[in-house]
């Protein structure tokens, strides 16, 4: 048996399992927060996934977008590429798409940073159009920029 910490306990675990923990943080409620009265709550996604070594960091997202085109007929990605998030060293994506169930336009910021133990967390921050960009200050990512070409290479 092998253990692992959540939330400040440690926790006997059968060898070889993988964590596929998911944790939700929610935004406090208002109640005079008309998205809040639609059945949405701002709200971030933390989870962990095996993928393997061999799939690079720029690629993660390939099979999620997919699925989420053939779900969602308006799902569009809006910016997306290799980032800095607290220092370390990730990919990101912001997305938009209709969700019926809320009948409104929600709109994610997707980062994918690989753990010491291999898996692949990604953040989820969904928040409904209107105030994305101000939600997303608080997943800050430094985008990566291309290195210029040199004189030499042009």
């Amino acid at each position: 048996m092998s253990t692992a910490s959540l939330h400040g306990v440690t926790v006997g675990v059968p060898e070889g399992w993988v964590d596929n923990s998911i944790l939700r943080f929610m935004s406090p409620a208002d109640e005079s927060d008309p998205v809040l009265s639609q059945g949405f709550t701002q709200n971030v996604v933390v989870s962990s996934h095996a993928v393997p070594p061999s799939v690079p960091m720029a690629r993660v997202f390939e099979a999620p977008n997919r699925a989420a085109k053939e779900q969602t007929s308006d799902f569009e990605v809006l910016a997306a590429g290799e980032c800095q998030y607290l220092g370390q060293p990730a990919v990101f994506q912001d997305v938009t798409f209709s969700d019926p169930r809320v009948n409104t336009v929600l709109c994610q910021r997707q980062v994918a940073l690989r753990s010491e133990n291999g898996l692949v967390v990604i953040l989820t921050l969904t928040s409904d159009k209107k105030r994305f960009k101000k939600a997303t200050a608080d997943v800050p990512v430094e985008p990566v920029k291309e290195a210029k070409a040199s004189k030499k290479d042009r």
